[in-house]
């Protein structure tokens, strides 16, 4: 399993360029859908005039007209897309693999029986962005982006977004935690990842718990645990990367903010 960091930095490439404010919001995306154990890669961000324009002539003639609809991806031409200001983004389905993609709308790959393209849609609005799957006149599954209230007429018109928009970080948010059938201390959602006190988890699953003083980190079974949150006093970890380390399943319920281990 990839950790958030190498998650976060495959789509690297692809946020230079973005609107500040909108590369934070894309960023916050990928933590949330890992934390509901969906990965994503962005593969696209910010888009020149020239390669909007390449894009645009996919499927069509010199003239722009349409003589090979398959072959179609945008109606936009150059300066008519968000992606031409970096106020979108398109994603994908990363695999566990951190290799391989998907673009099936019908993979369930967290087993809680909603489709992860659709769950990542949901998770985007909640962070404020539009999808494109919603759209009438030409849908765009792959597509997300945020106006802020500008229309793409006054974006050519030379109106931009201020770049000082603050970005609001979620407030910390329970999360109910079942281990082996058991439920245990309600975990944190905090920035899109579930945190625990890691002697909770840790002993649930038969690790040895510990603390390394001069690394100022816990252990489990002699292991520093590097992701360490210090809430009122007490370790907290990220749930996933201990439980799995421990050889257990982490099983992620987006509809009842929820988490279940099983060993």
């Amino acid at each position: 399993m990839l950790s958030v960091d190498q998650v976060l930095n495959k789509s690297q490439a692809s946020l230079i360029g973005m609107h500040p404010v909108v590369k934070e919001k894309v960023r916050e995306l990928i933590i949330r859908c890992y934390a509901a154990s969906i990965l994503i890669l962005i593969t696209s961000g910010f888009r020149s005039f020239s390669e909007q324009a390449a894009i645009f002539a996919k499927g069509r003639d010199n003239y722009g007209k349409v003589v090979r609809p398959k072959d179609v991806v945008s109606n936009a031409r150059p300066g008519r897309s968000m992606h031409n200001y970096g106020l979108a983004a398109d994603y994908v389905l990363l695999m566990p693999d951190g290799k391989s993609v998907s673009w099936s709308t019908v993979r369930d790959g967290n087993h809680n029986g909603h489709k992860d393209w659709f769950e990542v849609a949901e998770i985007a609005k909640s962070l404020g962005f539009e999808w494109g799957g919603d759209w009438d006149r030409f849908v765009d599954m792959p597509h997300i982006q945020m106006s802020f209230g500008l229309t793409i007429e006054e974006l050519c018109s030379g109106l931009r977004p201020p770049t000082e928009q603050p970005v609001m970080k979620p407030k910390p948010i329970a999360i109910s935690i079942k281990v082996n059938g058991k439920s245990v201390i309600d975990g944190t959602l905090i920035n899109g990842a579930v945190f625990v006190p890691i002697r909770c988890i840790g002993e649930e699953l038969g690790g040895a718990i510990g603390w390394d003083n001069a690394a100022k980190k816990p252990t489990i079974n002699g292991e520093l645990v590097m992701e360490t949150a210090i809430i009122n006093g007490s370790a907290f970890v990220p749930i996933r990367s201990v439980s799995e380390g421990l050889g257990a399943n982490v099983i992620w319920c987006t509809a009842e903010r929820s988490v279940t281990v099983e060993k």
